[in-house]
């Protein structure tokens, strides 16, 4: 075995050949230079990349990286382009020679590596890269951004949102919807009360502002269990540079009042003093029923609906419908049970009847007999 040892004599040899003037350098591989120019673009998922997309779908950037199959891979720092530049178009910035070009995305969760496009410049050529599409998972529209705040107002059938407007309607909140080619956002800040009649990006915490650009907005109409039960007309909305504030078109929920009514299920006391034995019209022998209707409502007392002289056919139920009832209501009831010779054997009341506002009440009366 040869063992090689640095001797001084060698040492001082070096030092000589060095200040004689005799240097080793190594260069370092670059495809930059001012021969050639270059072009190429990208998709992203298809479509011409923007920035809300490109941040949606996680995608920062798209390099390119140059190999001549000699020398490590480079990147050079002008071919770096943010995902949304969709493309580049650079004049007299390569060097004469062959190489391959290969896209590099770099994302959220690591890189994608794209296509290579391989080519030979000299002076005045244009490297023309292979056009590449990332495919980044499915983008999830989303209007939000710094660009501006809006505001808007809503009315019930033509009139002012107030609380009993809202209430006769039964709407308890107005949801925004924005849309963009069929994308649908909301987000639990675009809730507001119906009776606030309106919003205010700005006067939310935390403020929420947009992306300038194009889109659909409409509002729902929401139950107090969160039910859609009406929307409005679409409202177009078109944003761009400088605005920094909108103001939506004023939406208008034509919504009809959720009806009310009051059902009455009568049956009779058999036993006068005694425990109550009910019984049917049959059963108690009662031929015809006369009734007085009263809205008692803030101390009122207002007949609404009466039998008449000739009252009506007995039967196991009255119905009170909407023309007569008004949700929100108290109301009270008189009734009498005449047999078939028209003597009135039987009555009974209640004072307690209330309706609430869409409500189809149902209450139980039990008529007792007086002889």
């Amino acid at each position: 075995m040869m063992t090689m040892r640095r001797s001084l004599v060698g040492s001082l040899a070096l030092a000589a050949m060095v200040l004689s003037g005799c240097v080793v350098t190594v260069d370092v591989w670059s495809p930059i230079g001012t021969d050639a120019s270059a072009t190429g673009s990208w998709t992203l998922n298809g479509a011409v990349p923007t920035i809300s997309a490109c941040d949606a779908a996680g995608v920062n950037s798209v390099e390119i990286q140059f190999s001549n199959r000699l020398d490590s891979p480079v990147i050079p720092a002008e071919f770096v382009f943010d995902c949304a530049d969709g493309g580049f178009n650079l004049s007299n910035v390569l060097a004469a020679g062959t190489y391959d070009a290969t896209y590099i995305v770099r994302t959220n969760t690591g890189t994608v590596t794209g296509a290579t496009s391989s080519f030979t410049v000299g002076i005045g050529d244009i490297a023309t890269f292979a056009p590449f599409d990332i495919v980044a998972g499915t983008p999830v529209f989303n209007p939000k951004g710094s660009d501006f705040t809006m505001d808007g107002m809503w009315t019930i059938n033509g009139g002012a949102a107030t609380a009993s407007a809202c209430s006769a309607a039964g709407i308890a909140n107005v949801q925004l919807v924005i849309q963009q080619a069929g994308e649908t956002y909301t987000e639990p800040g675009f809730i507001f009360s119906c009776a606030g009649g309106g919003f205010d990006t700005r006067t939310l915490s935390p403020q929420i502002a947009f992306t300038w650009g194009s889109y659909m907005t409409f509002w729902r109409a929401l139950d107090s269990t969160g039910a859609n039960i009406g929307m409005s007309s679409p409202l177009g909305l078109v944003v761009n540079s400088p605005i920094t504030h909108s103001t939506l078109a004023t939406a208008d929920f034509v919504v009809a009042p959720p009806t009310a009514s009051l059902t009455l299920n009568l049956s009779y006391d058999t036993v006068v003093g005694g425990t109550m034995s009910d019984t049917d019209c049959a059963g108690a022998g009662v031929a015809t029923i006369f009734y007085t209707l009263r809205d008692i409502t803030g101390g009122a007392s207002t007949i609404v609906s009466e039998s008449g002289a000739a009252g009506v056919a007995c039967g196991s139920q009255i119905i009170f419908d909407s023309a007569i009832i008004t949700g929100g209501h108290t109301y009270s009831v008189y009734l009498e049970g005449a047999d078939a010779g028209g003597v009135k054997h039987w009555s009974g009341m209640d004072s307690t009847l209330d309706v609430g506002v869409g409500e189809q009440a149902i209450y139980n009366l039990a008529l007792t007999k007086n002889s």
